[in-house]
């Protein structure tokens, strides 16, 4: 699991990244932002992150499943996690793959009212807006989980 290549505490940085890419890109580079979040949830909450050091075989879905099984992940994250999971497979492995706003509404987790009217005005404006805004609110609520362990 050491695979902290992302600065996930720079999140501003990441958006601005994300702000000039395609869908597919956001979508891949969020996606590894995700996961470098779950990785370092999981180590913080073990008591021996050492014994998986070096062990990059984890898969994904299982990381979630773990990270849900510690207690530190609440199951409507993970839930939200796992869709945004398929949408990442579906880009990787489906050729001419298309977003929907009904697939891209997996990542609305506990937002306020103010988060929800936000997304859907940048969805209106574009998708890529919409997703960036969204990816946004549900990345730094996985922030808030990481930083409160």
């Amino acid at each position: 699991m050491e695979k902290q290549e992302l600065d996930t505490d720079s999140i501003e940085m990441f958006i601005a990244i994300l702000r000039r890419s395609d869908e597919l890109s956001m979508v891949l580079r969020s996606h590894l932002y995700i996961e470098s979040l779950l990785d370092e949830i999981i180590t913080r909450k073990l008591p021996n992150p050492n014994k998986l050091k070096g062990k990059n075989n984890l898969k994904f879905s299982f990381k979630v499943d773990l990270a849900e099984a510690l207690g530190i992940l609440p199951e409507d994250y993970a839930s939200s996690i796992r869709g945004f999971n398929g949408i990442r497979n579906n880009f990787s492995h489906k050729k001419g793959y298309v977003l929907t706003d009904d697939k891209l509404s997996c990542i609305k987790v506990k937002w306020n009212e103010n988060q929800k009217n936000s997304f859907c005005k940048a969805l209106q404006f574009s998708r890529v807006e919409g997703l960036t805004t969204g990816l946004f609110y549900f990345l730094s609520s996985l922030r808030k989980i990481r930083d409160n362990i």
